[in-house]
């Protein structure tokens, strides 16, 4: 089998990758096994929430609503770069290759130019290969840390390798540039639900319905929020 299905939404996936291509559903438990997405899942990227006894349906449907939100945003971003779907994990377009290899012969002679490495980030962000991401992204912070949206981007790349502590210390620092980031307060609460931490997810998901609840990512917060405390 030279393909692996993700659990979480279906996509095919080359067998030796790591993370789903479309939503960024860990993909090492998936081989062979195309029934997991009904045993199995995660917000965002991660499939380390399970729940025991009378809440494991109502975890499971929190969920898929987190892996098809970061799923539908995910796209959305391709396809403002003229991708009409997904590729393969790891794998680059060549159009996007190109842009790769020309940014990384650019950046030889300047390492820290923060364009060139933002964009080396963002480029292997897409396909999926978050600790290139997370290379180039820490790079770009080092040289200046006051873009909000590349703090964001390092902290989602280390929640997709499963860095928790760091993704939430990068979105935090965020925060602190603008506490009203939409897209950071919608990042944090997903991290912190995927801890285990259901107090700091609704704090970040009701601090993001108190600045701007007529958000997309607002509405999807508070559908979290509402299942959450239909649990207490």
């Amino acid at each position: 089998m030279n393909t692996i299905q993700c659990p979480a939404c279906g996509a095919e996936n080359t067998k030796d990758a790591r993370f789903c291509s479309q939503c960024g559903e860990p993909l090492q438990k998936a081989e062979n096994n195309n029934t997991v997405k009904e045993k199995s899942g995660s917000p965002g990227s991660t499939n380390s929430m399970f729940y025991l006894a009378a809440t494991v349906i109502a975890a499971l449907l929190i969920i898929f609503l987190i892996i098809n939100e970061n799923r539908q945003e995910y796209l959305a971003k391709l396809a403002k770069k003229g991708m009409t779907q997904a590729p393969q994990a790891g794998q680059a377009p060549p159009a996007l290759m190109q842009k790769v290899l020309a940014a990384k012969a650019a950046l030889e002679k300047d390492p820290k130019n923060y364009e060139l490495n933002v964009e080396l980030g963002n480029n292997y962000f897409d396909i999926g290969r978050f600790e290139q991401a997370i290379q180039y992204y820490s790079t770009a912070v080092s040289v200046n840390a006051g873009n909000p949206s590349v703090l964001i981007d390092l902290g989602v790349s280390y929640y997709n390798v499963k860095d928790f502590d760091n993704a939430l210390k990068y979105m935090k620092q965020a925060l602190e540039i603008n506490p009203g980031h939409v897209q950071g307060l919608y990042n944090l609460g997903i991290v912190y639900f995927n801890k285990g931490d259901k107090n700091g997810a609704l704090q970040a998901w009701e601090k993001l319905l108190e600045v701007n609840p007529g958000s997309r990512e607002a509405q999807t917060a508070k559908k979290f929020v509402d299942q959450i405390k239909s649990q207490r």
